[in-house]
């Protein structure tokens, strides 16, 4: 079974005034350190296995500057070239702060994007680039197993794009990869105050040249002061994002939910363990609440991004309520550090491989494999020993009903309260636990020890009472539990004392703890549960008393007990 790789690289930071691994006091002809490019190359090519899938997280470019997207792009097809990279439509690009050309005044065009859509836009699948690429509603996938990112023709010897979809879906590795763009709102020039501005644009013109210089100097100041940097995936594209993933829930059916989903932008949707305290206007993605929301409800496992040159791998749940219905999963988010900008201190330049464990889904696990860019002539060690590895699950991360003890309890004090109000006439009620004799010594201790949720004596007559909560089908294990709980407890039962077990069984699945794959499965394995016990609950050894819990019940029930 062979898992599936996804390379993940992110702020390169290619161009003019990139990082440089030099203390140059002097200029020697050819006295130059490598670039991170030509370092990061030497470690593709020590990767064990060719990388399935591409990912860059922006900031390709120092600067936006021309030079910058030139040296990243040809860089990339030379490493495809090599066979250290799969082909094109196997990539997805997002821009970064860093690819966007700096505007200071709203009079002046819009042309943030150009150079990063120039130079990877025809060539490579990418997020939305506002502008330059054509609107592409997702059309039917009928019969394709790979399915998104860019089409192309030539018309009169220009290369022109017809189509791009910002995903890569591949149906026959069950992955789902979406590029967004969070850079919309960087390098954007707010309007100015015409109290400050106008002042000075008056004074320039009557101003002598020496002067006017100098004014001219300050307006340019204040204006630059005005463009922000902040990051925004937008309204427009979340809606996009939406009509894409409903099209292709309807058109895939069950097989969407099989699928491996990964999104992709820069900037990061949450705080960082052990981030730098940074002052800024425009912190993080201003409208994080609702992406993250969006890729909560259609179930997507990983988020890659850059921007805070930060390694780190976790998880990020915040955003989910508990008094939903739905049982959402968190998402697994993957800080990408960077390839050629300044690591935070302490650490290194560095990219990821993520390994989807299986070659198909539904998968359970990924392996995130964090591998430091250390001066190494030969890469392979540190690949095989200095790399960070970190294993995350990819489902099921949400808290079980068992796992949250306050929950527990307070559901399993409510159905007592409903099914089993006798209890409360016993003020000595007995809710310790007690030991039963199996009787085979030969295979166990004599005795062991079993907690039931309590039990009253009371004229001859001992009952014991046991509640359950099912979030999803009663399996073996519980019938198993059921079966040799009543069967030792009859078998010790004396001429003197009669015994009788009550069962109180809560079903969840329709509250946000189910955990069940089919709709009913709940109530369909507790009735098959009653007719099992049919003849105990006729010689009045067992009763078997369910309630079936609303969304409503367990949220009023856990807001009150401040679960």
């Amino acid at each position: 079974m062979a898992n599936i790789t996804i390379l993940h690289l992110t702020d390169i930071h290619a161009g003019p005034g990139q990082y440089s691994d030099t203390d140059a006091k002097v200029n020697l002809a050819g006295a130059t350190g490598p670039t991170p490019l030509a370092r990061l190359a030497q470690y593709l090519s020590a990767l064990p296995t060719k990388p399935d899938y591409v990912v860059v997280s922006g900031d390709l470019t120092n600067r936006g500057e021309e030079k910058g997207f030139q040296e990243v792009r040809q860089w990339l097809l030379q490493q495809i070239k090599q066979g250290n990279l799969p082909d094109h439509d196997r990539f997805l690009i997002v821009p970064g702060n860093h690819d966007v050309t700096r505007r200071m005044r709203v009079s002046e065009p819009d042309t943030r994007f150009l150079g990063f859509w120039k130079n990877f836009g025809t060539t490579f699948p990418h997020a939305v680039v506002p502008g330059y690429d054509p609107d592409s509603p997702t059309p039917s996938i009928a019969g394709a197993t790979r399915f998104g990112g860019i089409k192309t023709a030539v018309e009169d010897g220009v290369i022109r794009l017809v189509q791009s979809l910002p995903f890569i879906l591949d149906l026959s590795n069950d992955v789902l990869i979406y590029g967004f763009n969070s850079s919309h709102a960087c390098g954007h020039p707010l309007d100015p105050d015409p109290k400050i501005i106008g002042p000075i644009e008056t004074a320039i013109k009557t101003a002598e040249p020496a002067v006017a210089g100098l004014l001219r100097g300050a307006a340019d100041s204040y204006l630059n002061s005005l463009v922000v940097d902040g990051g925004e995936v937008g309204s427009a594209q979340l809606a996009q994002f939406s009509r894409h993933m409903t099209t292709l829930k309807k058109q895939l059916g069950d097989h969407f939910e099989r699928l491996t989903k990964i999104a992709v932008l820069h900037h990061h949707i949450g705080h960082l363990w052990q981030q730098q305290l940074e002052l800024k206007v425009f912190e993080a993605v201003v409208d994080a609440a609702g992406f993250k929301q969006a890729l909560t409800e259609f179930r997507f496992d990983l988020v890659l991004h850059g921007h805070k040159h930060t390694n780190h791998v976790g998880i990020d749940g915040s955003l989910i309520p508990v008094d939903r219905k739905e049982r959402f999963n968190p998402l697994c988010v993957v800080s990408g550090g960077t390839v050629g900008g300044y690591p935070r201190t302490n650490d290194h330049q560095s990219f990821k491989v993520i390994e989807l464990i299986a070659d198909k889904g539904p998968r359970n696990m990924a392996r995130v494999r964090e591998i430091p860019l250390l001066p190494r002539h030969d890469p392979s060690p540190v690949i095989s020993k200095e790399s960070r590895i970190f294993d995350v699950s990819l489902a099921d991360r949400f808290p079980h009903l068992h796992e949250v003890g306050q929950a527990k309890d307070a559901l399993d004090r409510d159905l007592v309260s409903r099914l089993a109000p006798e209890l409360h006439e016993y003020p000595s009620l007995k809710m310790t636990g007690f030991t039963i004799d199996t009787g085979g010594q030969r295979l166990f201790t004599s005795k062991i020890g079993y907690r039931c949720y309590a039990y009253i004596e009371n004229d001859g007559l001992r009952v014991f009472y046991e509640v359950m909560q099912a979030t999803k089908a009663l399996k073996f294990g519980t019938l198993a539990r059921v079966r040799w709980l009543l069967t030792e407890l009859i078998a010790v039962s004396d001429t003197e004392r009669s015994t009788k077990v009550v069962l109180l069984v809560g079903n969840l699945e329709e509250t946000h703890y189910s955990e069940a794959e089919k709709s009913g499965e709940t109530e369909l394995s507790l009735s098959k549960l009653r007719d099992w016990l049919a003849p105990a609950i006729a010689a009045k050894l067992v009763d078997l008393r369910t309630h079936n819990y609303s969304q409503a019940e367990v949220a009023t029930l856990t807001a009150a007990r401040g679960v």
